[in-house]
């Protein structure tokens, strides 16, 4: 097989895989597949989409067709529903034992075998509840990420100016701490921190 190369691309090789997969795949338009990504919080232009399948799509359209199976969920199967249990925790397992394992973590899950699944469903409207129930709790932790990460990249930026203070003699470690007082450049920068 062709080997790829995906430097000089400010997104990571899965990513562009990712939204090469999802417009090959099924029928969505570049400017779909830029919503979707959208939604994620992931910034990509349909235009680079459409680029980056025509640098790396035929390789690897190719190999969509061989390896992937896509099963649509029936009229009593709400789609999100169906998403939210495939990924539960415990089914890995389950398409682990009914597999051909290639190596670990990566599994040949025939499409019979998969059919034959026993999937128990409660009532359309309860599996409507109980997705939009899903998505709010992984919009709420995704949103504390993300005020986590701010914080970390704070603290970081807190950091740095704090030794680079130090280092070019802005703040007296010898004296500073001893005397109670704090130094006046530490509080403009705590005060920078705060405001930014």
């Amino acid at each position: 097989m062709h080997q790829l190369s995906f430097k000089r691309h400010r997104f990571p090789p899965d990513i562009i895989r990712h939204a090469i997969r999802l417009y090959a795949r099924f029928t969505l338009s570049f400017r779909d597949v830029e919503d979707m990504f959208a939604e994620r919080g992931l910034d990509v232009s349909y235009e680079t989409i459409r680029r980056w399948f025509l640098k790396f799509g035929t390789v690897i359209a190719a190999n969509l067709r061989r390896n992937y199976v896509v099963f649509r969920p029936t009229a009593s199967h709400y789609p999100k529903f169906v998403h939210h249990f495939l990924r539960a925790r415990p089914l890995p397992t389950v398409y682990r034992m009914i597999s051909n394992g290639i190596r670990p973590d990566q599994w040949r899950l025939e499409p019979q075998k998969f059919r034959n699944l026993p999937i128990f469903l409660p009532s359309y409207d309860e599996q409507v509840r109980i997705s939009d129930y899903i998505d709010r709790i992984i919009g709420k932790t995704e949103h504390l990420i993300e005020i986590t990460q701010d914080s970390i990249d704070r603290l970081n930026e807190f950091r740095t100016a704090l030794i680079t203070a130090v280092v070019t003699g802005q703040i007296d470690v010898a004296t500073w701490g001893k005397r109670g007082e704090t130094d006046r450049r530490l509080d403009q920068i705590e005060e920078a921190m705060a405001h930014g």
